[in-house]
C-alpha cells in the first residue's frame, strides 16, 4: 500500500474512531453506521448530497435503536445538538424521574427518544405538524411502543386551521413561521418542524 494511500485509510479509521467513541469509551453507534455518516459527510463536502435519500443510524449512545434521517435539511444538525451535545442532559440531571413529556415541534422524535431513555417509566406525547417529518417521527418513535403517542397537529393560541410561510425555505425543518389560514400572516417565529403547504388543524394536546 503506498504512502498517500495508506495515510488516507489511516485518517478515515480516526475518524471513525472519534465518530463512534466521541467523549467516551462506549460508541455512540455501530460501526457500519458510522461508515454510512462517514460516507454522507464526503458526499456533503463534494455538494452531492441525495435530496430524498434516508440514512439509518444504529445507535448505542445516548439512547439504543434505529433512526432515520434526511440527507437534505436540519436532520443532522438536530441530530448533533441531541446525541452529541446532549442539549437535555440539563433537563434531566435537574427534573429526575419525570413522568410526563409533551414534545410540541417533536421535528423525527430524537429529543422524545433521548428524554424516554432517561426515564423509562414516562408517557410522551409527540406533536409535530409537518407530513414529511411525522413520516419519519412515527417511524422513529415505534421502538417506544404504547409509552409514545404522536399526533399530527400544530400548538397554537386557539383551536383553528394554520398553515406555515410559504417563504421559508423548504429544507428548513428546524423553524417555521404559522398564520392563521383564514387570517394576515402573523409575525410569530414558532419554534416547531416543518414547512407543508397545507394547512394543518391547531389542536390542544393531551395525553391519556
Amino acid at each position: 500500500m503506498k504512502s498517500w494511500t495508506l495515510y488516507l485509510f489511516v485518517r478515515e479509521c480516526l475518524h471513525l474512531a472519534a465518530e463512534l467513541f466521541r467523549g467516551s469509551q462506549t460508541p455512540r453507534m455501530t460501526l457500519a453506521s458510522a461508515v454510512r455518516y462517514r460516507d454522507y459527510l464526503h458526499r456533503l463536502q463534494k455538494g452531492k448530497v441525495r435530496p430524498n435519500a434516508i440514512i439509518t443510524i444504529c445507535m448505542k449512545r445516548p439512547f439504543r435503536g434505529k433512526i432515520a434521517l434526511r440527507e437534505t435539511g436540519s436532520d443532522w444538525a438536530t441530530f448533533h445538538e441531541i446525541t452529541a451535545d446532549e442539549i437535555y442532559r440539563q433537563v434531566v440531571r435537574k427534573v429526575p424521574g419525570f413522568q410526563t413529556v409533551i414534545d410540541l415541534g417533536a421535528n423525527i422524535g430524537l429529543a422524545s427518544l433521548y428524554l424516554a431513555k432517561h426515564s423509562p417509566s414516562c408517557r410522551i406525547l409527540s406533536v409535530e405538524p409537518n407530513p414529511q417529518s411525522y413520516e419519519i417521527l412515527v417511524r422513529n418513535v415505534q421502538s417506544l411502543g404504547n409509552r409514545c403517542k404522536t399526533l399530527r397537529a400544530a400548538a397554537w393560541r386557539t383551536h383553528r386551521q394554520l398553515s406555515p410561510d410559504p417563504h421559508v425555505a423548504k429544507d428548513r425543518f428546524s423553524t417555521f413561521r404559522l398564520r392563521e389560514a383564514s387570517h394576515i400572516m402573523k409575525n410569530y417565529r414558532f419554534e416547531i418542524c416543518g414547512e407543508e403547504q397545507h394547512t394543518v388543524l391547531a389542536r390542544k394536546p393531551t395525553l391519556r
